[in-house]
């Protein structure tokens, strides 16, 4: 019985922190107004630049608006769900220390990606926003990364990891 609950929970754990990543992306990095229409803040990509008519009337059009958190929050859901707690099982640190290993390698992990994403804006691969090219788009990107790579630490002990000895 135990092994049925326990990835339900799971996925229950990784669609709730899927949730929370997407509204702290969308409260960090909002999308803006301003006297033409919508602007996004947070993309991949050329910016779509729609009247506010045209977003409002047009579902693909705000897709084009959400899809860049969509996938962000895709990415650190993976980060925080899939890969920390498997790193987790590997290291075996003790119960005690979980939250802080965990959320200091979701840290890490979350600003490895976004490094990943500036060395590909870099090298023209897509053009974005760069994580380290400010200390303002920096520091926004901690203000989103600090709560994800806690809240990270703190789901670890909602739903323990299990090592493979075990």
């Amino acid at each position: 019985m135990i092994r049925c609950v326990r990835p339900f929970i799971w996925l229950l754990v990784i669609g709730a922190y899927w949730y929370c990543t997407l509204h702290i992306l969308f409260r960090t990095f909002p999308i803006f107004w301003d006297g033409g229409g919508p602007s996004a803040s947070f993309y991949w990509g050329h910016a779509p630049t729609p009247t506010g008519q045209e977003y409002d009337q047009n579902i693909a059009i705000r897709r084009q608006f959400f899809r860049p958190y969509w996938i962000a929050s895709s990415v650190i859901t993976l980060l925080a769900c899939i890969l920390t707690p498997f790193l987790l099982r590997r290291w075996k640190p003790r119960r005690p220390g979980w939250f802080a290993v965990s959320s200091t390698t979701t840290l890490t992990l979350i600003l490895f990606v976004a490094g990943a994403s500036d060395i590909g804006t870099t090298i023209r691969l897509w053009d974005g926003p760069m994580t380290y090219s400010s200390v303002t788009s920096f520091l926004a990107v901690l203000r989103a990364a600090i709560p994800l790579s806690l809240l990270a630490g703190i789901l670890l002990y909602v739903v323990p990891i299990e090592s493979s000895n075990s």
